[in-house]
């Protein structure tokens, strides 16, 4: 038995900045990808539906619609206070969040501290992952 999806709520603004996003070659796919589960969730469809729209489970189609409901006042506080940075913050939300490095297990830390140069730095995305130069 489906369960009840988040409902979406966006703004006028809001959906222009996502519709942009939908449509960009510039964005990664992932934030592309997102912005349509977004808009298509604020069109009614339910999680299903999307889901085969976007070639993703039901289940991440329904973390996304959750994490845009639970993210919609702050960003819409951003939009009154500064209209200019709404994209960035929308961009910001859209993308996977970065994950902790996890710890060594202490019996391996020689390994950890000689190939620390092979792990990668959790500093996320580029800048030119949301279209800034």
């Amino acid at each position: 038995m489906p369960g009840q999806a988040a409902k979406v709520a966006i703004t006028e603004r809001q959906q222009v900045i996502l519709e942009v996003f939908r449509r960009s070659r510039a964005e990664s796919q992932s934030v592309s990808q997102r912005a349509e589960i977004v808009l298509l969730a604020f069109e009614g469809e339910w999680n299903q539906g999307i889901a085969v729209q976007v070639s993703l489970g039901r289940d991440e189609v329904g973390k996304w619609r959750c994490r845009w409901r639970n993210s919609w006042e702050q960003l819409t506080r951003w939009e009154c206070v500064e209209t200019l940075r709404l994209r960035e913050a929308i961009c910001e939300m859209l993308r996977d969040r970065v994950r902790p490095e996890p710890s060594p297990p202490s019996r391996s830390l020689g390994f950890w501290r000689s190939n620390a140069s092979l792990r990668k730095s959790p500093i996320g995305p580029s800048r030119t992952e949301c279209g800034e130069n």
